[in-house]
């Protein structure tokens, strides 16, 4: 499998090939990653079809330590989660849209139609960040996907997102998160798993006893519902 280096729109992305393909999978990182976090899942998810991958790079670059920068697709308030730590309280981004989400969502949506993407055969799919504007573009689009992957995100602006939700029913998702993950709470997963079957939308949440991680369960589980979208869109 041959990676290489490419722009759309914008935004940089490390992009896998295939010649007719039969589907483009795209996948977002978390925050303080870059667009190779991602890249190796390609060899690791099975698919029985010909797939195009896109792996694209967060807007924002930011310092994760002395001389190493990562990329982003939003900025964090670390302010906003200390005083949550120290609360006692649990990180909840379901009040509203972060600051630089709009704009993150503006610059994706111009790199999609960049890449001239058939939307019918797309998944879009993401980690912890990025699967927070995966499902927000999931919704927003004017079509909807071939499929949705949520793993380890967490529920943004719950007002719009319930009302966007509305537009794609019986829509498959597929997601994930671990029990004891620190970063964005299992609980939050859980209401944004909530919010969407409660619109209409069609997805169970699979957690494993882990952290904010991709496990192999994830991997496998992924796998198969692609596998699955991919049967159903054929029928």
């Amino acid at each position: 499998m041959q990676f290489k280096r490419t722009q759309y729109a914008d935004i940089q992305t490390i992009e896998v090939e295939n010649n007719e393909p039969d589907l483009t999978i795209v996948m977002l990182h978390g925050y303080g990653a870059d667009a190779s976090d991602l890249a190796p899942l390609a060899e690791h998810i099975k698919v029985e079809r010909k797939v195009r991958w896109l792996f694209p790079e967060g807007i924002q670059q930011i310092p994760i330590g002395p001389g190493w920068f990562g990329r982003a697709w939003f900025p964090i308030d670390f302010e906003a989660i200390e005083r949550a730590r120290r609360s006692g309280k649990e990180r909840d981004l379901s009040g509203a849209a972060p600051q630089g989400f709009t704009e993150a969502r503006e610059k994706l949506m111009q790199m999609l139609a960049a890449a001239r993407l058939d939307l019918s055969k797309t998944i879009l799919c993401g980690f912890s960040q990025g699967s927070m504007m995966s499902v927000d573009l999931t919704l927003r689009l004017p079509v909807s996907t071939l499929g949705l992957g949520i793993l380890s995100g967490t529920l943004v602006n719950i007002g719009e997102t319930e009302t966007l939700a509305k537009n794609r029913p019986e829509y498959n998702f597929f997601q994930s998160h671990g029990i004891q993950d620190p970063v964005l709470p299992f609980s939050m997963a859980e209401k944004l798993n909530k919010t969407l079957n409660n619109a209409g939308m069609r997805g169970n949440l699979l957690s494993f006893p882990g952290g904010h991680e991709i496990p192999q369960s994830v991997i496998t589980g992924f796998s198969e519902y692609i596998q699955n979208q991919i049967e159903k869109a054929e029928q």
